[in-house]
């Protein structure tokens, strides 16, 4: 819609994980230290982080990260539902496991260390794994071989998980964990670097916000990447819309009023379709990413002009 009014190759601030945007300063940390608990063979990493905040992306950098001999595999509560972990692991690595037999998935990993490969496992949104599935995660750490452990898992969440981690129930795979690392939101200083690097990969260097509008969309998003991810889009579609080549406070604030907009009529249709109000912007942005990912795969469809 706005790309040739501002320049641009691609949008700047789509919501689908794309790590060609990769923005490196605020995930460097956590980054180090999961590579540090995986080179360590420390067994469990704890990685926590609010909803936007940019776990996945870690998740992801992490796994291009790691070297040749380490096979990294990433699930998620999406790809689990309520199954076996230990026979959703058993799938992904191509073996057929006939069910209860998890020692056969032992025996493939312990083959694999002696080959000089080794497995990580990253498991994402693992606040929602059930009891059962975390207690298949503590059974996979304490599989070693001559003092080796067989492989090495990052459970990745929001900070409920690390709530959750303190049921009695969990007291076992809660000691085994021994890297708790967090992704922290962006300063103001980072809010900038951030718009200007993602425009810049995008095709410009205009400095298409000004600093005014940088920092009122520091003031709503709190730094949290989706959220800025959000309201730049929002806000360039405005200032197209209004015919400017720059962004400023009140178009940036036209923005957020047409984001609040869009929350409460999602917000009314889920009151009229579930009789409650319990929807979130969490659950707006996930929706919005999803519908980002369905038009991605469409144009990836369609013959180049």
């Amino acid at each position: 819609m706005y790309l040739k009014h501002f320049r641009l190759r691609d949008r700047p601030f789509k919501m689908t994980q794309d790590l060609s945007y990769y923005f490196s300063p605020p995930h460097q940390i956590p980054l180090n230290e999961l590579c540090y608990s995986i080179e360590e063979e420390q067994g469990v990493a704890l990685l926590v982080g609010g909803h936007g905040m940019g776990k996945t992306t870690v998740l992801k950098r992490l796994l291009l990260s790691l070297p040749a001999n380490l096979n990294g595999l990433m699930m998620s509560d999406n790809s689990l539902g309520g199954d076996s972990l230990v026979e959703q692991l058993a799938s992904m690595l191509h073996l057929r496991v006939p069910r209860n037999q998890p020692h056969l998935v032992s025996e493939h990993l312990k083959g694999q260390l002696l080959r000089g490969k080794k497995l990580v496992l990253l498991i994402d949104e693992a606040q929602a794994l059930t009891l059962r599935q975390l207690e298949e995660v503590r059974f996979l750490t304490n599989l070693e071989h001559q003092g080796r452990r067989l492989v090495e898992i990052v459970l990745s969440g929001p900070p409920v998980l690390r709530d959750r981690l303190q049921l009695p129930e969990l007291a076992g795979l809660r000691q085994r964990v021994a890297v708790q690392s967090a992704v922290e939101p962006l300063t103001e200083s980072q809010t900038e670097a951030y718009i200007r690097h993602r425009l810049r990969v995008a095709g410009t260097d205009e400095p298409i916000f000004d600093s005014f509008a940088v920092a009122s969309i520091f003031g709503h998003t709190r730094g949290v990447p989706r959220l800025i991810n959000l309201l730049c889009d929002r806000s360039l579609v405005a200032a197209f819309a209004r015919g400017q080549k720059q962004v400023d406070v009140p178009t940036v604030e036209a923005a957020q009023v047409d984001i609040r907009r869009i929350e409460a009529d999602r917000l009314d249709e889920r009151t009229t379709e579930n009789g409650d109000r319990s929807a979130s912007l969490s659950q707006l942005l996930d929706a919005l990413e999803r519908i980002e990912e369905k038009q991605d795969r469409i144009l990836e469809r369609l013959p180049e002009s």
